[in-house]
């Protein structure tokens, strides 16, 4: 069975299928709409999104609230963002409601 207390799968309940193997359980993702304190910004050239989550979130793993905000679906953290790409940015309030479950 594979070691998953290393990866950010680390806490996603599994159950058994039918033949006994370990499956992971869906995950529900938050509310992605617009927000009034969502802040709006302009990427720059060579912006990458693991840079931005610790510009606004002081954690680099947090790169994927942004790209689940901006439906960006095939991210490489170290790959630059288009420049002059508009980004929405959830506040640091709605994110703690969001990973301490409140939203």
């Amino acid at each position: 069975m594979a070691d998953v207390s290393r990866t950010r799968f680390f806490d996603t309940p599994t159950t058994l299928d039918e033949s006994g193997i370990i499956v992971f359980q869906n995950i529900n993702y938050p509310d992605t709409s617009q927000k009034s304190d969502d802040q709006i910004i302009v990427t720059e050239l060579g912006d990458r999104l693991d840079v931005l989550a610790y510009k606004y979130y002081g954690d680099v793993r947090l790169l994927w609230v942004i790209a689940l905000w901006n439906n960006l679906y095939a991210i490489n953290q170290i790959e630059p963002v288009e420049a002059l790409k508009v980004l929405r940015i959830p506040s640091f309030g709605r994110l703690s409601r969001i990973l301490g479950g409140g939203e």
